[in-house]
């Protein structure tokens, strides 16, 4: 069945300055079919909501910067529900989804879903937050998980039903993928990117991304290979300490620190090999950075973490390594730098494939059947 009026889609955010899939989101929603509202919970006007607004999408912003504005960001979330009337109440991202949920719940908005960003962190990590994670699952009339990985946490330590939780992987436009050349040097002047070979990490400081055996093996390999050049990008986090004081002992000259860079697909470009290691098989949500290495034709070690744990496309084309092994990511890295050329030729067909698998128009056509699904529902 169709409908006649669009329906009115709000979503919301929190804690968020940038994310492309948020941005992707916002740009290939069915205009014809819903009316989609933003309201984004940060302490400012981040990047990701100007770049929503400047698509003509209705965005607001209430002031968050964490639980001790949560009172006062709950009331004013409350008061913009009523006036927008949405037909479907979809928040993303921990914050949001409980927030968003309860005052929907309290005001008696009936469909409720969110999308399910983390893994198993709080079970690992944060066990005081599990019984949050709970009630905001109770709350959702759907749970949208990218992976069967994050799907199975949620069925097997959160006790959830399975026939209220959607699988809907993430999705890509890959034509935001492509670069200048000149962008390209620019990048290597601005972060004097030289050296071979060139090894690239693109994760949040955090303990369960693993990167602390990579900079072992990055250690173990400079013996051999001198002028290697580690690039560490998104490089902050409750982890950084660590980090640092295993830096200490790599030459500051063969590696840099990048905390965040807009042209990262070009800076993905500049990578010889992308080491992606998270310490277990539910560490990861998804895994965007896998889909992102693969798309750009980088030779890949990774452990199968997330969506890598359940599709032969990453099992098959790159290095698999066991879970917080340094000395087997140093035995890749000696096996691939001799023969490169090789590898990255092999990437090429691999590029392919991965950008069918990942359009983002395969996410955005599952997330509108949804919609349209919870609306018809509710509305026969």
């Amino acid at each position: 069945m169709t409908t006649k009026k669009k329906i009115k889609i709000l979503a919301v955010f929190s804690l968020i300055e940038h994310a492309n899939e948020f941005y992707w989101y916002a740009k290939f929603l069915n205009k014809d079919m819903f009316h989609l509202v933003c309201i984004f919970l940060n302490p400012t006007i981040t990047p990701i909501q100007n770049e929503i607004a400047s698509l003509g999408i209705p965005c607001y912003n209430i002031f968050y910067c964490g639980k001790k504005n949560l009172v006062s960001a709950f009331f004013n979330l409350t008061k913009l529900i009523n006036k927008i009337k949405p037909d479907i109440i979809h928040p993303q991202l921990f914050d949001a989804s409980f927030i968003t949920l309860t005052a929907a719940w309290l005001l008696g908005f009936k469909n409720r879903l969110h999308t399910r960003h983390h893994s198993d962190i709080h079970h690992k990590y944060h066990q005081q937050a599990v019984k949050y994670d709970k009630w905001i699952n109770w709350l959702s009339k759907k749970i949208i998980c990218p992976s069967e990985q994050t799907k199975n946490i949620l069925i097997n330590k959160e006790s959830v039903i399975e026939k209220k939780i959607i699988v809907i992987r993430h999705g890509f436009d890959f034509k935001d993928f492509m670069y200048s050349e000149q962008t390209k040097i620019n990048l290597i002047q601005k972060y004097n990117i030289e050296g071979f070979p060139i090894i690239g990490i693109v994760s949040r400081f955090t303990e369960w991304k693993g990167i602390q055996y990579t900079l072992k093996s990055f250690e173990k390999i400079l013996t051999t290979y001198p002028n290697a050049l580690l690039l560490l990008i998104g490089a902050k986090g409750d982890y950084e300490n660590t980090i640092k004081s295993i830096l200490q002992k790599i030459p500051y000259k063969n590696y840099r620190i990048i905390e965040f860079e807009k042209d990262i697909y070009a800076l993905y470009s500049t990578f010889d090999i992308f080491i992606h290691v998270p310490i277990s098989p539910e560490s990861e949500t998804f895994g965007q950075i896998y889909v992102e290495a693969f798309a750009m034709g980088v030779p890949s070690i990774i452990t199968l973490s997330g969506i890598a744990a359940e599709m032969e496309l990453f099992k098959n084309n790159s290095f698999v390594v066991p879970y917080q092994n340094h000395e087997a990511i140093y035995q890749s890295l000696i096996s691939i730098i001799p023969n490169l050329s090789k590898h990255k030729e092999a990437m090429l067909e691999t590029s392919i494939e991965t950008q069918n698998i990942f359009s983002f128009a395969n996410k955005i056509t599952s997330l509108e059947s949804l919609y349209l699904s919870l609306y018809n529902e509710q509305n026969n």
